[in-house]
Parts: structure tokens; C-alpha cells; sequence
């Protein structure tokens, strides 16, 4: 008996069709998702002054729930290196001294590029911001500053007792 060919016909494009609608993704924005000044000004001091990660999480769920979903991430990016433990946050602390106090651009640059991965934009820059001045000669290492210290030092000591 041959099987017909109509139900299987009619089988397959409704398959197809279930397979079209779930692939389908859905975006909803709200119309007050835009980012005006009021919001931008709140979003920017949390990021700049907030210290307490719960209340960057709240805040987050507030903006995810207007629709603003990449500041909403930033902000739980934020209050995840807020709640890091102080030992983290004291080894972070010397690798920044030590990339800031070396002239190898090559180690600057890496530590610069894991501060960003890490989300922590400003340490980056600044680090970045050192890497170009020690590519243009603008950085005295602290040693060479201490070395011609000492050597002033030591010739008004030499002077004075002349």
C-alpha cells in the first residue's frame, strides 16, 4: 500500500513552520528603554560612587526591568569586582602599582588588557594612558628620580661642608 502523500505533505509544514517560530527571537522594548539624562546621571554616579554590591544589583534589576539591558549588565559587573575579597583586591592593588612603576610596555599592555577583561575600564586607561607616555619618554622611573635625589643630596652635603 503506498502511503499517501497529502499527511506527510502537510506533516513537514507545520513542521517547518513550528521550527520558523521558535527560531524566531522575540525583542520587546519597552518605550521608555531610552537612556535620557536623569537615568544617565544615575547610571554614571553608581558606577562611579557606589560601593555596596547589593545596591548595584538592585539597581541593575531596575534597569534590566526599563529595558536597558547593557547598563544593567555594567552595573552587576560592577558590584561583582565591588564584592571580591579584600585579598583580591589587594593583589589587583600591587599588579596596578607594578605595571605603573615598570617601563615594559609589553608587561603594561597585558596587565591593561586583563584590567578590561576584568570590566575595570578606568584602571585600563589609566594604565593605556601610562603605556603611551613611556612610549613618548615622558616617565622618569622612581629609581632614576631617587638616584638623582640621592646625587643632589649628597653634592649640598659635599658643598656644605666645604
Amino acid at each position: 500500500m503506498p502511503i499517501p502523500l497529502l499527511p506527510i505533505a502537510v506533516l513537514s509544514l507545520c513542521g517547518i513552520a513550528i521550527i520558523k517560530k521558535t527560531s524566531q527571537k522575540v525583542v520587546s522594548i519597552k518605550p521608555n528603554s531610552v537612556m535620557n539624562g536623569e537615568r544617565k546621571a544615575v547610571y554614571d554616579s553608581a558606577l562611579r560612587s557606589l560601593r555596596e554590591p547589593e545596591k548595584l544589583n538592585r539597581l541593575a534589576t531596575v534597569f534590566e526591568g526599563e529595558g536597558l539591558k547593557n547598563e544593567a549588565w555594567a552595573l552587576r559587573q560592577r558590584a561583582r569586582l565591588r564584592a571580591l575579597p579584600p585579598e583580591v583586591k589587594q593583589a589587583r592593588r600591587r599588579i596596578f602599582k607594578s605595571a605603573m612603576s615598570s617601563t615594559d610596555l609589553g608587561y603594561i599592555e597585558r596587565i591593561a588588557s586583563a584590567f578590561e577583561k576584568d570590566y575595570c575600564f578606568d584602571a585600563a586607561n589609566q594604565l593605556r594612558n601610562y603605556a603611551q607616555d613611556v612610549r613618548h619618554g615622558q616617565v622618569k622611573l622612581a629609581t632614576q628620580e631617587t638616584a638623582s635625589e640621592s646625587a643632589n643630596t649628597n653634592n649640598e652635603r659635599v658643598s656644605s661642608a666645604s
